[in-house]
């Protein structure tokens, strides 16, 4: 997706989709297969997790979704629990990532991202949360939100693509690790400060769109992959 596309594709809709919402909220087949998926991620995992709800999150649980979208499933755990919390929120982390690298699972041809969030978190109220468990929303996502502006968008995205692309050009872990970092920590401050439309979560969602992001994780794991390598 261009960026031109991108940028379209990010802007609030009227309401929810209908691919995954109905006027009863979560359509029945989709709450079916998110539940499904989450079984078979904590089977995978193969560790004791205290699961205390499955949400679904992200774009498609407000106005922000659209192509290039994903369904943010997250997994609400006790971490408290575990007689190592921190060995099992580094478990938890890895695990999001083989299970990207192992599986594409999609519904209705959306792809299905999985996280394990802890209970303790203090997610950002960037937009809603659907509780697969208690099926309805722990927070709904407001009918009207703020404007925002587009041009700062553009600049954030340039500002945002000029420090990828830097940090590729380097071809090595450091760089493109700390760039990554320095993206993600902007999207969740501005996340915190502006909700899901800030600037910093539209330009990082729109390079998500353009490919951008992801190609800089294949680079970062390919520098971490040559480095390990003799």
């Amino acid at each position: 997706m261009d960026t031109k596309a991108a940028i379209a594709a990010v802007k609030p809709k009227v309401g929810l989709s209908n691919k995954i919402w109905n006027e009863r909220g979560l359509r029945s087949e989709v709450a079916k297969a998110l539940k499904s998926i989450a079984k078979k991620f904590i089977s995978e995992l193969e560790l004791q997790l205290n699961v205390k709800d499955v949400i679904l999150t992200g774009s498609y649980a407000g106005r922000t979704w659209g192509p290039g979208s994903d369904l943010d499933l997250h997994i609400i755990a006790d971490f408290d629990a575990s007689d190592d919390p921190e060995a099992l929120k580094k478990a938890c982390r890895l695990a999001k990532f083989k299970w990207a690298e192992d599986h594409d699972v999609t519904i209705h041809d959306i792809p299905v991202e999985v996280y394990v969030e802890g209970a303790d978190e203090d997610p950002p109220e960037a937009t809603g949360r659907w509780s697969l468990m208690t099926k309805e929303w722990v927070l709904e996502p407001p009918r009207s939100g703020p404007s925002y502006d587009e041009s700062k968008v553009v600049d954030k995205v340039v500002d945002f693509r000029q420090v990828l692309q830097k940090a590729m050009g380097a071809q090595e872990e450091g760089p493109i690790l700390a760039a990554v970092k320095r993206i993600t920590n902007l999207r969740r401050a501005g996340l915190k400060r502006g909700g899901e439309l800030s600037t910093e979560n539209l330009a990082f969602r729109i390079l998500k769109r353009t490919g951008e992001i992801d190609k800089a994780w294949k680079m970062l794991r390919a520098a971490v992959d040559k480095k390990l390598s003799v």
